[in-house]
């Protein structure tokens, strides 16, 4: 899995320095604290299922491509290392920490207003993102203080996707353009593979990050 992601990074930076060189093309870094929460399902009744889950910090970081086809329209992708988690409770009433780790390559619209102040647009982004979950951890803290963990990755399944909208503001400098923004993510398909982990029930990871970014 680890090979898997490096080699995905690997692909996504050569490809971006190849753009780079063609109008219109920016290539950046970018570092995205991130507060994650779950939608658990039952699978029959597509009922919600309260297992006392709870929202948790994460992170991602990664590349940022930006493709400028006019002054106010772009579209923009990359690819990010995003590690998303969440508490709950199981049956025995164990603390459950669950935490899933994703090679994340987003596929979105960007929409940017004229200059409002000096070098400063405000943005807006939507789209999807196809995601490749390539690490699974879990952690289960029993009433007497022993603590189980899990790092099978066939818990997880392979591919999953997300809807995300945002906003933010670019501020253009002679050196590069920062960006900042916020921006929410809500799955749309099941991260647990329920012949493990959870069983019969749907996992759907939503979460919401403040992204910290710079164009070169």
């Amino acid at each position: 899995m680890k090979k898997r992601t490096f080699l995905s990074l690997i692909f996504i930076f050569g490809l971006g320095t190849a753009l780079m060189a063609q109008e219109g093309f920016k290539i950046g870094l970018r570092f995205s604290p991130n507060i994650a929460w779950a939608t658990i399902i039952e699978s029959d009744d597509k009922d919600r299922v309260d297992l006392g889950q709870k929202s948790s910090v994460g992170y991602g970081y990664g590349l940022m491509i930006n493709y400028g086809f006019t002054e106010n329209y772009a579209i923009n992708t990359g690819a990010h290392i995003v590690n998303r988690s969440f508490e709950s409770v199981d049956t025995l009433n164990n603390a459950v920490a669950t935490r899933y780790t994703a090679v994340e390559i987003p596929l979105g619209f960007k929409l940017r207003s004229n200059e409002i102040g000096s070098g400063v647009h405000v943005r807006g982004l939507f789209g999807i993102t196809l995601d490749l979950n390539t690490g699974y951890k879990q952690s289960v803290t029993q009433a007497s203080g022993d603590v189980a963990i899990s790092r099978n990755t066939d818990r997880a399944n392979i591919f999953s996707t997300s809807f995300i909208f945002g906003g933010g503001v670019e501020i253009e400098q002679d050196f590069g353009t920062f960006d900042i923004g916020l921006t929410a993510h809500r799955g749309l398909m099941n991260v647990n593979n329920r012949t493990n982990g959870f069983k019969d029930l749907i996992v759907r990871l939503n979460y919401v990050s403040l992204d910290l970014g710079y164009y070169f």
